[in-house]
């Protein structure tokens, strides 16, 4: 389980240690504040893999037309102020020790050509050097057993308006069969859904928490079922009347619960990263919600990192949390910290207890020292 991480030189974080981590954390604060900024720091730390990079690019819907135009501003998003000159660094801690990810777009070739020295000759080298990546600035990613160059693969598409691929030199870390990161934008696909609830359609006991979850937000719903039309595996919803209906039908609620029960029943990882949890589920449902998440989180030990905008949503965290699940809860609000002569983001971290306390000016202040001041 993650405690902490420093980040550094990522996205909106110039050098933020953020600390206290527990089973369940939720983040909060204003609109671009660093919210999903730091789910995603978190999820590039856990998994710092080709996949992940690729998933961070769709979630922002960079454009590959520009990335076409412009292929050496390829990786400017994700260095603070796009300062590609300076590496992004994250480092995180559990009760293993540190780990730390290193991603670099330093100008020279050096982290290239140690890669490829083994496998082909220095004027091979050169050549490549010169004519593949003449315009096309890599990524260079290493960390503890890794070190992989990561770039726009220009060639395989250059008839097209798009870039439809990226391509690699090196070894690259273990990564994940269905994206741990459950974006608001993003779905997870039909096949993969089927795929993960076949996962656990022979567990009896998964698959009541999985029904009595899906119940509870709709009283409609007597279950989830794995059908297979023309030979496509795909879950539809059995409903009271008989009736077995597209998942599609039931809401964005619906849906996002399914893939966050499936994510977490599947085991498939141990930590998940879910941004603007709120969304389509109604206030009267929260309490009970959470109630539900953290049973499941805590009998699984699976960590979960979650956004939200919702003072409901954080009122029902608090009152979730308090008492069974008191050690287990952690609430973060994003903010800003003056320096001497800059500002940095900084997250404030509140137990289930202190942040009850102060949710009604929602003016939570941090509640121990920050790490690296």
């Amino acid at each position: 389980m993650i405690n902490e991480i420093h980040i550094q030189n990522f996205r909106c974080f110039e050098d933020t240690w953020v600390s206290g981590f527990k089973n369940i954390n939720l983040i909060g604060g204003l609109n671009n504040s660093g919210k999903t900024a730091l789910l995603e720091a978190l999820f590039l730390a856990s998994f710092p893999s080709p996949k992940t990079i690729g998933n961070l690019r769709k979630f922002r819907n960079e454009n590959d037309i520009l990335l076409k135009l412009e292929p050496k501003k390829a990786w400017n998003s994700f260095f603070f102020n796009e300062n590609i000159t300076e590496d992004a660094i994250f480092t995180l801690v559990n009760s293993a020790g540190e780990t730390a990810i290193t991603f670099s777009c330093a100008q020279n070739d050096k982290p290239l050509a140690a890669l490829l020295e083994s496998r082909i000759s220095t004027n091979d080298i050169a050549n490549l050097l010169s004519n593949r990546f003449a315009n096309i600035l890599p990524l260079n990613v290493f960390g503890s057993g890794f070190n992989y160059v990561f770039f726009p693969d220009l060639e395989k598409d250059k008839e097209k308006d798009e870039i439809s691929s990226f391509s690699l030199i090196g070894n690259e870390p273990k990564t994940y069969e269905s994206s741990p990161f459950i974006h608001t934008s993003f779905r997870i696909t039909d096949s993969k859904l089927a795929a993960l609830f076949s996962m656990i359609e022979e567990d009896t006991k998964k698959i009541n928490v999985f029904n009595s979850f899906l119940s509870f937000l709709d009283e409609k719903i007597v279950s989830c079922i794995l059908t297979a039309p023309s030979g496509q595996a795909m879950l539809k919803i059995l409903t009271k009347d008989g009736f077995r209906r597209s998942l599609g039908l039931f809401g964005d609620a619906i849906r996002k619960v399914v893939e966050i029960l499936l994510l977490l029943l599947s085991g498939t990882n141990k930590i998940i990263f879910i941004d603007e949890i709120e969304n389509g589920i109604h206030f009267t449902k929260h309490k009970e919600f959470w109630e539900k998440l953290f049973e499941i989180s805590v009998q699984l030990d699976i960590q979960i990192f979650a956004t939200t905008h919702s003072i409901e949503m954080i009122q029902a965290f608090a009152e979730a949390a308090k008492g069974k699940y008191e050690n287990k809860a952690m609430y973060f609000k994003m903010g800003t910290q003056q320096l001497k002569t800059r500002k940095r983001i900084i997250a404030s971290p509140s137990t289930a207890d202190l942040l009850e306390d102060n949710l009604s000016p929602l003016n939570l202040t941090p509640r121990q020292p920050f790490r690296g001041e």
